[in-house]
């Protein structure tokens, strides 16, 4: 299996709209509970959450965003003495590619900035710009 890097970005009471800010209301459900489609959506998945599903001393739970009832996440925990042991933790493969694309345009633009500053150090090494010119970078 590929290593997976995978970040946090913020730790929120709720499922958050990325393009509004908005937080979504949201409600737990054990798997056995969703509907054949919403079961079906979760087959491309990464992991294989039929194999948690199977497994008679797991429990799979999801998480869906009300409205659409859209399954945001899922969970496989295991209730043992004393502790409850979290076996999977999956985001949805949309919610994964927002934030990779995220963070792309994020790398992408300090990238961009980067080889400005560079080009502009140059040019003034060169004598090609005014001196008073400020070259600075924001990370």
């Amino acid at each position: 299996m590929a290593d997976i890097d995978e970040g946090i970005g913020d730790l929120t009471n709720s499922v958050v709209d990325q393009t509004t800010g908005d937080e979504l209301a949201t409600v737990i459900l054990s798997y056995p509970n969703l509907t054949q489609q919403q079961r079906k959506e979760t087959i491309p998945w990464r992991f294989n959450w039929q194999n948690e599903v199977n497994d008679p001393k797991r429990e799979v739970l999801a998480l869906l965003v009300v409205g659409p009832l859209s399954v945001e996440g899922l969970m496989s925990i295991e209730v043992a003495s004393g502790y409850v042991l979290v076996h999977l933790l999956e985001s949805a493969p949309h919610n994964v590619r927002r934030a990779v694309e995220a963070h792309r345009k994020k790398h992408d633009a300090i990238e961009e900035e980067r080889a400005a500053l560079a080009f502009l150090k140059k040019r003034r090494k060169e004598g090609a710009l005014v001196k008073n010119t400020r070259c600075e970078t924001r990370d």
